[in-house]
């Protein structure tokens, strides 16, 4: 997990995120709500596994408790407050994010 979570960039809005290439300019930088999303679900399975265990959860507990931060920050925060949240009925879904940024 440090692997992925050292790979951060920080976006021109404050958030980190795995930020690469925009596909048609290479002037430019994009992050994607999918790749966050997949890459933070795999964080979470391990920190579910983590606390479902006694003796992980002593020794894990507070990298379980970053990596928890780091999804609720920099993936749900992010993501909402970029208004890619949206309701649907009793349901809800996130839509994309249509913002590039200009490579460093």
């Amino acid at each position: 997990m440090i692997f992925l979570s050292g790979n951060f960039f920080t976006d021109p809005d404050g958030y980190k995120g795995w930020i690469g290439e925009y596909g048609y300019d290479s002037n430019y930088w994009q992050d994607a709500l999918v790749g966050d999303a997949i890459l933070v679900a795999g964080i979470l399975d391990f920190c579910e596994l983590v606390m479902e265990n006694k003796k992980l959860k002593r020794k894990y507990l507070d990298k379980v408790n970053s990596y928890i931060a780091i999804a609720k920050k920099d993936f749900i925060e992010k993501w909402d407050k970029r208004g890619c949240w949206i309701d649907d009925g009793p349901y809800g879904t996130y839509i994309g994010f249509q913002q590039i940024f200009k490579s460093r």
